[in-house]
């Protein structure tokens, strides 16, 4: 998968090292790769035993942003993006907090 998007732009056909190496080195493409990852297995390889991840595709792509956040908010409804959304960041060895709207606003209250 990191072939695909990487080769285009490095405009080279490049080997299994360099990719990886990027991939390393960029945490936003590692967990571009990882979402996309995520979406190909909920729809197309998950059997009907397998754990679901019903995250829309455009929601997962919010992955990219995630290296840059301690703490990456989401309201999606469901709470689909934000389960997926730890799983990528838990694989992609990110150190990013994802919470859901209520909880974000929940750690605001003091109690006395």
């Amino acid at each position: 998968m990191g072939k695909l998007l990487y080769d285009p732009v490095a405009k080279t056909d490049a080997s299994e090292a360099p990719i990886k190496e990027f991939m390393g080195a960029c945490p936003p493409f590692r967990a571009v790769i990882y979402a996309m990852l995520m979406s190909w297995y909920d729809l197309a390889v998950r059997d009907g035993i397998g754990e679901k991840f019903e995250a829309g595709r455009n929601d997962l792509f919010m992955a990219v942003h995630l290296p840059y956040c301690d703490k990456f908010v989401t309201a999606e409804k469901y709470g689909g993006q934000e389960k997926c959304l730890r799983e990528v960041a838990f694989v992609a060895d990110l150190e990013t907090e994802i919470l859901s709207y209520d909880h974000f606003c929940d750690s605001f209250l003091v109690t006395i």
